[in-house]
């Protein structure tokens, strides 16, 4: 199955709910509407061809946060690297890049998760939600339902 398109934006700026497949090209026709929204893809892009794909780690990545949203400047781009599937030996080199996840949103404006069994909070859950920093930002609960992208 092919990936649908993006779906637009609601009310509020949000994804609609649900999980919207697509591909990086997808993103980058949605979302990289100006110059600060273009330079933040571009680092992305950087961390993922410099950081991540040296692992060759199989995983699909599910991308969040005000990058998503209705938002002229974003600060960063929350990227989840779901490695449910992998055992603890597999994702090792997965986890090393994840301890160092300051280093990655300084370089790239990146916050780089993990999706894994062994981390309590499931990020590509949790991210479905407005949350504190959005629901301040749009007076919207924090419990609202929103959607989010996953990169296959």
């Amino acid at each position: 199955d092919l990936p649908m398109p993006i779906p637009d934006l609601d009310e509020h700026g949000l994804l609609p709910v649900g999980v919207h497949d697509c591909s990086w090209s997808d993103i980058q026709s949605k979302f990289c509407w100006n110059l600060s929204r273009q330079t933040l893809f571009d680092k992305a892009q950087h961390f993922l061809l410099t950081q991540w794909e040296p692992l060759n780690i199989h995983a699909n990545l599910w991308v969040d946060g005000s990058f998503t949203r209705l938002k002229e400047e974003p600060a960063d781009i929350d990227i989840v690297a779901d490695i449910s599937h992998l055992s603890m030996h597999d994702a090792l080199p997965a986890f090393k890049l994840w301890f160092q996840q300051p280093r990655w949103k300084q370089t790239y404006d990146v916050d780089f998760w993990l999706k894994h069994p062994s981390i309590h909070n499931d990020l590509t859950h949790f991210f479905q939600y407005v949350g504190l920093k959005a629901g301040a930002e749009l007076s919207l609960d924090t419990k609202c339902l929103k959607g989010i992208l996953r990169v296959l």
